[in-house]
């Protein structure tokens, strides 16, 4: 099927621009593109298989129409334009295909972002980029396609996919260990600082560039752009994203934030684990008049600040 041959010589393009990237950084945004479009025409042909004969392949399509035939009414496609990511979740959930939309939406960002945001664009972002979505891909020509992924996407193609996601796992074991060996004030502040990727590029692969010791000593390096970062500032942007969801439905609804501005240095305090993420200040979380908990960090109760504005104002 065209669909089908369309798929795989879009995913092979975008391996082959990875490749060139390696010497050529203009390959990089090409790989992301054709990579990410060859994976979304792999879910439309599963739609395409799963459509009626003589129904214009009515689940690609982003219009259906009614048809009467022999008494009978069915649906059928209607125009040329096809269906988008969205309705594509919406069918593979009406139709219980399993996929991986996190890993899948990770890819369609970070190809938006290499197109427009990213200041650094490198050979290895988008290594981790193709390496992080394999099992994605793997698993879904296997078990939605029924199809050996190896033969259906090439020799070289597969090569290139499986060399690079065995580096990959070798790299975030490698990642994981250095992180480990270093103090941390709490583990929120490790989780968060594993998770975050460059903002520069993309990359996962952030380092401390000191072995042992704490945490909040030691700078980091991007190992694709090599930005250097901070404690401060790394640890002020990877709890900021942990934390975005939480905070934005907080706001909305009027509920305790997740972080707070710490009393002592201004960073990102996690209300939670009561402690600055910054500079590891703990804060009482108790009004220093009378000793009752409050919501405050180091400041008195609503009560005791009352009495204290009336008297100040008498």
């Amino acid at each position: 099927m065209p669909i089908l041959n369309n798929a795989i010589n879009s995913i092979q393009l975008g391996l082959d621009d990875y490749e060139l990237s390696k010497t050529d950084a203009r390959r990089v945004v090409s790989a992301a593109r054709n990579f990410h479009a060859g994976i979304l025409l792999l879910m439309k042909y599963k739609l395409s298989l799963l459509s009626a004969d003589d129904s214009e392949d009515v689940l690609i399509k982003k219009k259906i129409k009614p048809k009467i035939e022999n008494g009978k009414l069915t649906w059928v496609g209607d125009g040329k334009k096809t269906v988008d990511i969205q309705d594509i979740k919406e069918r593979f959930k009406s139709l219980n295909i399993d996929f991986d939309w996190v890993t899948f939406d990770y890819l369609t960002n970070e190809r938006n972002n290499l197109e427009h945001y990213y200041t650094s664009s490198t050979p290895n972002a988008i290594g981790s980029l193709v390496s992080s979505t394999f099992p994605l891909l793997n698993d879904f020509i296997r078990d939605q396609l029924d199809k050996d992924p190896e033969t259906l996407l090439g020799e070289d193609a597969w090569s290139i996919l499986t060399e690079n996601y065995d580096l990959y796992l070798r790299n975030k074991e490698n990642k994981l260990q250095k992180f480990k060996a270093l103090n941390y004030w709490s583990d929120t502040i490790l989780s968060a600082l594993k998770e975050y990727r460059c903002n520069c590029c993309g990359s996962e692969f952030i380092l401390p560039i000191e072995r042992l010791g704490n945490a909040s000593e030691t700078d980091y390096k991007c190992t694709s752009c090599e930005t250097v970062f901070s404690y401060e500032t790394l640890t002020s942007l990877a709890i900021n994203e942990m934390f975005c969801t939480r905070m934005h439905y907080a706001f909305k609804d009027g509920s305790d934030y997740p972080i707070w501005d710490c009393p002592e240095c201004g960073g990102e305090y996690i209300y939670s684990e009561g402690i600055c993420s910054i500079c590891g200040h703990k804060a009482n979380h108790s009004c220093k008049i009378c000793g009752d908990t409050t919501d405050e960090l180091d400041e008195m109760c609503s009560y005791c600040s009352h009495i204290q504005y009336q008297m100040q104002k008498d």
